[in-house]
């Protein structure tokens, strides 16, 4: 997603300056050639600002560059995005004396459930388990894996640029040593609870310079690939995620398969909070009614969605759906929305007509949700508070 522009000057950074100059050069080249020159030396400059472990000029670069209306410096937005998402997420290294070609990967998928979701460190055969079906159905032959040990929930991931690329780093050590495995990190918080929530398994696979890295790089299709490891990368993993219900979502490139699972997470979790709602009450979806408002504060804005009895104005569950990048002058979000309402069986839909303010409970912090009549409540099940062991009241 890209950051809210706070700021048209010049970052006073002369790191930063760099980058932008750059990435303006890269933005106005008019051939292949001068592309190759300059995107070298865009990521060279970032890659020694990683090295140096700081990402504050890059962040600073992309702040001031993004949200312009001039044409040049969109362009130059996009080919610093790229430039630094590129230089994080892959490398080059030397393996048995050949250049190898490093991507850092990851596997989303999406679990709901009423107790704890797992998250943590992966026992080895379960980890040996997926390391073999990623190496039937997505990475090409040949191609070396090594996986962290363990299940990533979003509080858990890596945050920042510096702190992806020296998991990055260490996972090309682990390639060159021969392992198949990394530790977690030492820093390791707890996984927030929510009843729908994403997790993730972070690897890392190397190929020679220039040869193919996924299997549909030949001549398997992408779209088996994919499905065959959902469905058995899936089973791999049932005995961790016995209490939960969940989907594998497509891995790949760790940016880009971390934004696939953003997106996935909204329809999914609007699904299990019609579930929940079924499970937990003997609530069916058509006599559910969804509640859904756009709420905004200074830094984001979001759709919240709150679900009821019925005519009745009590808010049982909510749930968030995120805006992300472009959506945010987009009016198609709320189409998507009640597509997603629909297909999971619920047609009593009400739209708030007017932006709310994002609110929050001042005991708990969870989010307030809209009811029918535009208010935002605390959602609350019946006899919640005599609940002791309940489920989660939220969804992330």
């Amino acid at each position: 997603m890209r950051p809210n522009r706070t700021t048209s000057r010049l970052p006073r950074s002369s790191n930063a300056e760099t980058l932008i100059k750059l990435a303006q050069s890269l933005a106005q080249a008019g051939s292949r050639l001068e592309d190759e020159f300059w995107f070298a030396r865009l990521t060279a400059e970032i890659e020694r600002q990683l090295v140096h472990g700081s990402d504050n000029a890059i962040h600073a670069s992309l702040e001031f560059l993004f949200g312009s209306e001039d044409p040049a410096q969109i362009g130059a937005y996009e080919a610093l995005a790229d430039a630094v998402e590129t230089s994080t997420e892959s490398m080059q290294v030397t393996i048995d004396g050949q250049p190898h070609d490093v991507l850092l990967i990851v596997c989303p998928l999406m679990a709901w459930s009423r107790a704890q979701i797992a998250s943590g460190k992966v026992a080895r055969p379960t980890l040996e388990a997926v390391r073999n079906q990623l190496a039937a159905h997505i990475v090409a032959p040949g191609v070396r894996l090594t996986m962290v040990e363990a299940l990533f929930s979003p509080d858990q991931m890596p945050e920042g640029y510096v702190s992806i690329y020296r998991l990055l780093k260490k996972c090309a050590q682990a390639l060159i040593n021969g392992e198949d495995a990394v530790k977690r990190p030492d820093d390791w918080p707890e996984a927030q609870g929510f009843l729908a929530d994403s997790r993730f398994l972070i690897g890392a696979i190397a190929a020679p310079a220039g040869t193919a890295l996924f299997n549909w790089q030949g001549d398997a299709k992408r779209a088996e690939c994919i499905e065959n490891w959902k469905r058995q990368g899936g089973a791999a993993l049932a005995g961790m995620l016995s209490n939960c219900a969940y989907e594998m979502v497509a891995p790949g490139a760790f940016f880009d398969s971390t934004r696939g699972a953003e997106r996935e997470i909204r329809g999914f979790s609007v699904r299990a909070s019609v579930s929940f709602l079924h499970m937990t009450l003997d609530l069916a979806p058509p006599a559910q009614t969804a509640a859904v408002a756009r709420v905004s504060d200074r830094d984001f804005e979001e759709y919240r969605i709150g679900f009821m009895n019925g005519k009745e104005t009590e808010v049982l569950h909510g749930c968030i759906w995120p805006l992300l990048g472009p959506e945010v002058d987009s009016t198609e979000v709320t189409d998507d929305i009640d597509a997603t309402l629909r297909e999971a069986g619920i047609t009593n839909i009400v739209h708030i007509d007017t932006v709310l303010p994002a609110e929050y409970c001042a005991d708990c912090g969870a989010p307030m949700y809209p009811n029918q009549d535009g208010e935002l409540l605390h959602a609350e099940l019946p006899d919640a508070d005599s609940d002791e062991h309940g489920p989660p009241r939220h969804l992330h």
